[in-house]
């Protein structure tokens, strides 16, 4: 085993780039804290630790995008670390994606992706992908050559604001490599890819090693791909452990980070607020959902309880986002359709805010559209008016229920920290709190472990594990990994590219998988 400082031994390459006790800082604290590695043309690295830990700061400075004060950074090969010529050859992809309307300005929000009449002014995935072909010189052998392993073939003709997370995250890996870089720098790149999407990035991963590519990945211990040859542990900025792959096996096995959450404190937040009772939380018959010539759903037929805890599962692109947004009021054809919500029929007179009080939202596209400007506790505060982002003074009657959520999950100290200089981790816990917050009788959590480091998924999975044992809450969890899943899931529903494949018990599912 390597310790912080040593360097790892991979292969017989010479290294493009070395860094010796290099050091960030801004503001008067570090960032980073003498960080050293040799970067080998074909050596991929993982970057793990806990969040907050300095993982996605390390990959800015690798891009060119932070400026090192401690130590050296010098590339051997004749390459210019932190100019222009660098950034030519090293391509960072973080967890937003960034996309903009086609004025090149307006960003996107986060109802557009269902309002069809808003979505005129998006372009599809083969147009950026045709964008990117005549900026870079691309032919269409490599754009095929891409479709092949990331499967945006069949994406082409859909608008970038209706990709799901795991589908912008294969688009965005394409584009990247389309700028052939020396060095591909990816911030949780596994995170929203389903099971197929993984096998495909370990073959695209050891692709990449033949071409002398260098990929360095921001994950976690539980989700390293098979074709990383040095992993890197860090925790306060610095390195604390560097292990080539066989050393870090070994060191997996030895994880055992464990997390139990004060029961009592968080059944008497749950307890805190409003009882409320219904019948149905929601029936669909017959439902259809399309744009134009793409049919999202064709006679969808589900219907949830009060107390029910469901999974819905199913591949990229299957619908799941889709058929939440039916649920919490976001999708306009729900008014086309018979389509049931806490015992009322939509388009009876109930207003989009009559559904979204009786519910607790999270989701990695929802993730994408908050203000960053604002401070973690707004954020949460904003839960309380189903609102994104904060518009009114804060209530120091909420005060109290914010901090306690936030000490139940260790999170407090970055309540007055801007949402966007929290790190990644931090954000989506915020965000779970801003569910939460008011206690609603159904939550629709689409996938809530992404950006989580592993002990934040522990703490994820005892809480709601806690949460569902309530007999009045609903619950409704979306995964690609059955293993995230809480105890106490009773039913699963698979969609298979908008059809539901499967309704079944969940020790069937279990069975299956």
């Amino acid at each position: 085993m390597n310790h912080a400082g040593e360097q790892v031994e991979t292969d017989g390459n010479e290294a493009f780039l070395v860094l010796n006790d290099v050091g960030v800082s801004a503001y008067g604290k570090k960032i980073l804290d003498k960080i050293s590695m040799e970067i080998k043309p074909g050596t991929h690295w993982a970057i793990i630790g806990p969040s907050g830990s300095g993982k996605t700061s390390l990959l800015q400075l690798l891009a060119g995008q932070l400026h090192f004060n401690a130590g050296t950074a010098a590339g051997k090969a004749g390459n210019d670390f932190g100019t222009k010529k660098w950034w030519k050859i090293s391509t960072l992809v973080d967890t937003k994606h960034g996309f903009k309307t086609n004025d090149g300005v307006t960003g996107f929000y986060y109802q557009q992706r269902f309002n069809a009449g808003d979505i005129t002014d998006t372009i599809t995935v083969g147009e950026y992908l045709g964008k990117l072909m005549y900026t870079h010189d691309v032919d269409e052998n490599e754009i095929n050559h891409l479709n092949e392993y990331l499967q945006t073939d069949r994406l082409k003709e859909k608008l970038l604001i209706q990709l799901s997370s795991g589908e912008t995250r294969r688009l965005l890996i394409a584009g990247a490599l389309l700028k052939h870089p020396k060095l591909l720098l990816l911030d949780m790149p596994i995170t929203g890819l389903d099971t197929e999407g993984k096998a495909v990035f370990d073959k695209l991963l050891l692709e990449l090693t033949e071409k002398g590519c260098t990929v360095i990945i921001t994950t976690t211990a539980s989700a390293v791909p098979l074709h990383i040859g040095a992993v890197a542990v860090m925790k306060n900025g610095s390195f604390e452990k560097v292990f080539n792959r066989n050393e870090f096996e070994k060191f997996r096995i030895t994880i055992k980070e464990q997390f139990v959450p004060d029961a009592t404190q968080l059944h008497h937040l749950l307890a805190s607020g409003r009882k409320s009772c219904f019948n149905q939380i929601a029936y669909m018959r017959d439902v259809v959902i399309r744009y134009g010539d793409a049919v999202i759903f064709n006679g969808l037929h589900w219907k949830v309880k009060q107390g029910e805890k469901w999974a819905l599962v199913g591949e990229n692109g299957a619908g799941k986002s889709t058929l939440l947004s039916l649920i919490n009021g976001d999708h306009p054809q729900a008014y086309a359709n018979h389509i049931i919500l806490f015992d009322r029929k939509r388009g009876t007179g109930e207003s989009i805010w009559d559904i979204k009080k009786n519910t607790g939202f999270v989701s990695a596209e929802l993730y994408q559209y908050f203000p960053s400007d604002q401070t973690c506790l707004q954020i949460i505060e904003s839960g309380f008016y189903d609102t994104i982002g904060l518009f009114r003074m804060e209530q120091a009657a909420h005060s109290p229920k914010i901090k306690a959520w936030m000490e139940l999950l260790q999170i407090y100290g970055y309540a007055r920290q801007l949402f966007r200089q929290a790190p990644a981790g931090v954000q989506r816990m915020v965000l779970l709190i801003r569910a939460l917050i008011k206690n609603p009788p159904l939550l629709l959590l689409d996938e809530p472990a992404q950006g989580l480091d592993d002990e934040q998924q522990l703490q994820l999975k005892s809480i709601i594990t806690e949460i569902s044992s309530n007999p009045d809450i609903t619950l409704i969890y979306v995964t690609h990994q059955w293993s995230e899943l809480p105890d106490g899931i009773q039913k699963v529903i698979r969609l298979a590219r908008g059809v539901p494949e499967e309704i079944m018990g969940f020790e069937e599912f279990r069975e299956k998988v």
